[in-house]
């Protein structure tokens, strides 16, 4: 049955708005019941729809209103007294269903916020909710009840926690396959965390999962250092949470190592970590075979491989190989070195994913941000990360080696630098790669200060869609683009080259094919255009077009921007249209640069 218009709604149409759908969002009421509270979508974008799942439908608990609370309350006060109270039992409840073992979360990427842990701020205060939730669970507190960390492991049943309170313990852990929670007393507080210790004293693995253990086992808030390597996960799948893993020593993974099983690390930081010793070194810092590892919120920094005569050393920072799957976001990679390969991340035959992160000041052989080589059939993507100060003999930030399937989305890869090819990117023989919305600039080479490609073959593909190549820089030829290519065909779209030194594009450019692209002094090809793309810097955002660029508006004129005029935040000085703009911030996914993922 229809129904007429309502004020709210008259008034949305006056102003130019058209309503997109009626939902009946379920708000629960003091006595336990529901009832149906109307909720209608507004927009102005002609292009627009509902969200899936929500047109002319009753929604319980959709994931598009969660967060919607008291929106039709009558008075601004009633709202923000209904919103705090619906936090603090929010908090209260999301901190008692991740502290409870045996409830923790099966799946780590819905282990959004570290800090979601300890909400309050209170160890205290979340033991509570923990014994409250868990009524059989106990807490051992060492030194004044166990004097040593081993002995209360060894004591403690399954949902038992193990409070560990400051001070240096010379000892090597093992769970034992028991699903525990082993936590410094203030995982919160970096003093805290720094002075309760765990040292190994160079006597073996600081601490070891090899018996099952799975995500109810969890290490927290505590110092590893002084091993011969810091955590060794071997077929199990456990949790390490706000910990400080430094300054240990081992072959392969002398921060952590996983071997056949999956670890999850949130907030740790994985430090000054060495390889030594064996003909072959993999991952100083973190090292995973045929087994899984998340990393959420880390900083990977400063570690290294100390022998340079080692024939194979790679991944300073982080590397997987032998069918595994490495997953890193929102963290950081910095300061690791002495790699053949992958001064950050190196991967071979991996699955690799890196989402919102920092790459910068690593420095390899090969690839001195990412490495990643002989990887098929699994793909190396990075999707809206910096790499940035990066340097390599070839592939300053990126090297990519056959056969490989590499993909870059909204990246910034800027001031990289090779002593000879591939400022930024280097790739080699068989390796398709698809870079969409990034931003390759000043980065210097030889050749290529950008990109330098050699020897790919059919059926490979490179495509380049919405770029900026600008102002990079090579001592011989192609500043933007070096190719060295036999066969493969390569496509620039809707992208801007502009201000690279000395030349733009050098070597077999004969199968380059540019469309509705700017380029400085032009290049043949439809839609092509060579004027000024009047950048400008607002913010953390570098190589925008300022009004009265030519390169708005003049993309694809089958591609719409994502964003353009039509949004509330789009600025009033600054006209666009729905046609896509050439560049990183044009294209259907321009709205990952402007409003954040």
């Amino acid at each position: 049955m229809g129904r007429g218009l309502g004020p709210r709604d008259a008034s949305a149409q006056r102003r130019g708005y058209r309503m997109l759908d009626v939902a009946l969002v379920h708000k629960p009421t003091d006595c336990g019941r529901s009832r149906a509270l109307r909720h209608t979508e507004y927009s102005r974008n002609p292009h627009r729809e509902a969200p899936l799942g929500c047109r002319g439908s009753t929604v319980r608990g959709c994931k598009r209103f969660s967060g919607w609370r008291g929106a039709v309350l009558r008075s601004r006060s009633q709202r923000e007294r209904q919103l705090r109270r619906r936090r603090v039992e929010d908090d209260r409840m999301d901190t008692a269903s991740r502290l409870a073992p045996g409830h923790l979360d099966e799946d780590p990427l819905a282990v959004r916020r570290p800090e979601m842990l300890f909400k309050s701020g209170s160890w205290i205060a979340a033991l509570a909710l923990m014994s409250a939730c868990v009524a059989t669970a106990d807490t051992i507190i060492v030194p004044t009840q166990e004097p040593t960390i081993q002995g209360a492991i060894d004591s403690a049943a399954g949902g038992d926690t193990v409070l560990v309170l400051p001070g240096v313990y010379p000892e090597l852990l093992n769970f034992l396959g028991k699903g525990i929670v082993v936590t410094g007393s203030a995982p919160f507080d970096s003093a805290i965390v720094a002075a309760t210790v765990v040292d190994g004293e160079g006597m073996g693995r600081v601490v070891t999962f090899e018996s099952g253990e799975d995500s109810t086992s969890v290490l927290m808030g505590l110092t590893v250092t002084g091993g011969e390597g810091g955590v060794l996960c071997f077929e199990s799948s456990p949790m390490l949470i706000r910990c400080d893993i430094a300054r240990n020593t081992s072959t392969n993974g002398a921060g952590v190592s996983v071997s056949g099983g999956s670890v999850t690390m949130i907030a740790c930081r994985i430090l000054e970590n060495t390889s030594v010793g064996a003909p072959w070194q993999n991952g100083a810092g973190i090292h995973v075979s045929a087994g899984s590892a998340l990393v959420r919120q880390c900083l990977v920094s400063r570690n290294l491989f100390t022998s340079l005569t080692t024939l194979y050393r790679d991944g300073g920072g982080i590397s997987a190989a032998n069918h595994s799957s490495l997953t890193i976001i929102e963290s950081v990679i910095s300061h690791n070195g002495g790699a053949g390969e992958g001064g950050g991340i190196y991967v071979s035959g991996a699955q690799l994913d890196v989402r919102d992160s920092v790459i910068e000041y690593n420095a390899a052989g090969s690839g001195g941000g990412v490495g990643v080589r002989h990887n098929a059939p699994y793909q190396a993507t990075l999707e809206r990360c910096v790499l940035r100060g990066n340097t390599a003999w070839i592939g300053g930030a990126i090297s990519g080696l056959s056969p490989n399937s590499l993909a870059l989305d909204h990246c910034l890869l800027i001031d990289n630098i090779a002593d000879q090819h591939g400022g930024a990117i280097y790739t080699e023989e068989r390796i398709s790669s698809t870079i969409r919305n990034t931003i390759i600039a000043r980065n210097t080479a030889q050749q290529g200060a950008g990109v330098w490609e050699y020897q790919l073959y059919q059926p490979e593909t490179i495509e380049y869609d919405q770029c900026v190549f600008a102002d990079n820089i090579a001592s011989e030829d192609g500043g933007a683009l070096y190719t060295d290519v036999f066969e493969a065909p390569r496509t620039i779209s809707n992208s801007i080259v502009w201000g690279n030194q000395p030349n733009h594009f050098a070597g077999a450019i004969d199968l380059l094919t540019v469309r509705y692209s700017n380029i400085e002094q032009g290049w043949p090809g439809n839609g092509n255009i060579g004027l000024p793309p009047l950048f400008r810097t607002l913010g953390p955002f570098e190589y925008l077009l300022g009004p009265g660029s030519r390169s708005i508006d003049s993309g694809d004129p089958l591609v719409e921007d994502g964003l353009y005029d039509w949004h509330p935040r789009w600025p009033a000085w600054l006209p666009n249209g729905a046609r896509s703009d050439m560049g990183a911030y044009g294209g259907p996914e321009n709205w990952l640069w402007l409003t954040g993922p």
